[in-house]
């Protein structure tokens, strides 16, 4: 499989975001749970949002797997990462926001205002914006916003594929921890 990997740099970031990736790729290849069984991840992968900033470096995985028997339609898996450049360790939602249940309720509150604008439209699925850490565990930072990237089904049927919308930093800076904007958006 390939997957996204950084060379140069800071060694202990790149280290930390090479490792990271193959981890989020690990996982997905040991995921015992079901409706994967059946299937095997296919090779390659698409390439999502890749973002390295001065503070912060940020990727999207889309691993596709197929069924075995060849059958049914695949699926996508995602995988986020996002380093902070200055310690080269991860940052998690619960390091961004100040309050992770306040940060939650207005990334579902702002998800809820732009799906309509999306291929989606207004039959967006509510559960799968709803304000829990599942629903928005793939994200990526970029310097006009947090990337939220939505899972086949998530949010909308399969033919409407992924969604991502982009929350702007404006409408997140008063839930962010503190300092976290800046590191975010660089």
């Amino acid at each position: 499989m390939t997957i996204p990997q950084l060379s140069g740099g800071n060694p202990a970031v790149t280290a930390e975001f090479n490792q990271s990736m193959r981890s989020a790729l690990q996982d997905q290849i040991d995921d015992d749970g079901t409706p994967y069984d059946g299937f095997k991840l296919s090779d390659g992968y698409s390439k999502g949002p890749f973002h390295i900033g001065q503070r912060v470096i940020s990727a999207e995985q889309i691993t596709s797997w197929i069924a075995q028997p060849p059958g049914a339609h695949g699926d996508s898996l995602l995988a986020t990462v996002t380093i902070n450049a200055d310690t080269a360790k991860p940052i998690t939602l619960q390091d961004a926001f100040g309050n992770l249940d306040t940060g939650l309720a207005r990334l579902s509150q702002e998800s809820a205002r732009m799906l309509p604008t999306t291929n989606v439209g207004d039959r967006y699925v509510r559960e799968g914006m709803a304000p829990k850490l599942e629903n928005f565990a793939n994200w990526t930072a970029s310097p006009a916003g947090m990337l939220i990237h939505f899972g086949d089904y998530q949010v909308g049927a399969y033919a409407d594929g992924l969604v991502t919308i982009t929350i702007p930093w404006s409408s997140l800076s008063d839930v962010l921890a503190p300092g976290m904007q800046d590191v975010l958006s660089s």
